[in-house]
């Protein structure tokens, strides 16, 4: 079992310069003995919590949701629908939108305040259209390509 390390990143003075802070175990997501690995990825921060993409936390398969901060009690599965968060962008308020690939229908536009409750979609896959993608915020609304 491979436990998911998130790694605090500090950028210096000099252009394209990184110094690695810290390296530790915040939490193990999963705990599923058969299965290596978290596969995580896909992270976002609102400089108080960090969201980001990993194996269900019962099974071992399939991509959900994860919220954490920083503490193994703050890091949580939001989604349990098979989701692979393909990119994000927080708006004012402090509401995480995604796109995500909501695994045999497609992909959909998807928010989250944080909670597993306050977790759903907003705009399911269109079949006339593409994925949403390039979200980015402006004057206050989220905006994206479709």
């Amino acid at each position: 079992m491979t436990p998911l390390r998130l790694l605090g990143l500090t950028l210096l003075a000099g252009p394209l310069s990184a110094q690695l802070v810290t390296d530790t175990q915040i939490a193990d997501i999963n705990t599923d003995p058969a299965v290596v690995g978290s596969y995580s990825g896909g992270f976002a921060s609102d400089g108080a919590l960090v969201y980001f993409r990993g194996v269900d936390q019962d099974t071992g398969e399939g991509y959900r949701v994860w919220r954490s901060d920083g503490t193994p009690a703050g890091t949580v599965q939001l989604a349990s629908m098979a989701l692979n968060v393909e990119e994000s962008v927080f708006a004012p308020g402090g509401d995480l939108f995604f796109s995500a690939d909501e695994l045999g229908i497609g992909v959909g536009l998807w928010r989250s305040d944080g909670t597993a409750a306050g977790t759903g979609q907003v705009l399911a896959p269109l079949e006339w259209t593409e994925a949403p993608r390039d979200l980015t915020v402006f004057d206050g609304d989220v905006w994206f390509l479709a």
